[in-house]
C-alpha cells in the first residue's frame, strides 16, 4: 500500500485500495482462518488419540478381569468406550470457540 489514498465521503474518512491491496488482505484473512482451522483440527485429533488410548486400556483391563476369556472383545470395547466417554463428559469443561477477527492490525509490504 505504497500510494495510500484517503478520501472524505459524506464527512467520513475512507481508504481507497487497489485491487492488489484488496487481494493481499483477502489472502491474509484466508491464511489466518486456515491456521485457526488447522490448530483446532489438530487439537481435536489429539483429544481423540487420548480417548482411544484410554478406551483401549480399559477394554484390556476388562478382558483381564474376565480372566482373558476370548470372544468378547467387542463387548469389552463397547463397555470401555461407554465408561471412558461418560467419565470424560463429566470432567470436560467446554472451551469457548475463538472467533476469527478480520479487524486486526495488518502491516503491508510496500508494493
Amino acid at each position: 500500500m505504497k500510494n495510500l489514498r484517503l478520501v472524505v465521503v459524506d464527512e467520513e474518512l475512507a481508504v481507497v485500495l487497489t485491487l492488489r491491496d484488496l487481494q493481499h488482505i483477502q489472502e491474509l484473512i484466508r491464511n489466518k482462518r486456515f491456521d485457526w482451522y488447522r490448530n483446532e483440527r489438530q487439537a481435536i485429533m489429539d483429544q481423540e488419540d487420548v480417548l482411544l488410548e484410554a478406551i483401549r486400556r480399559r477394554a484390556y483391563e476388562l478382558y483381564e478381569e474376565r480372566g482373558g476369556e476370548p470372544g468378547l472383545a467387542e463387548q469389552d470395547w463397547f463397555r470401555a468406550e461407554a465408561e471412558v466417554l461418560s467419565r470424560n463428559k463429566v470432567q470436560q469443561v467446554p472451551q469457548p470457540v475463538e472467533p476469527v477477527s478480520t479487524a486486526e492490525h495488518v502491516d503491508f509490504p510496500a508494493a
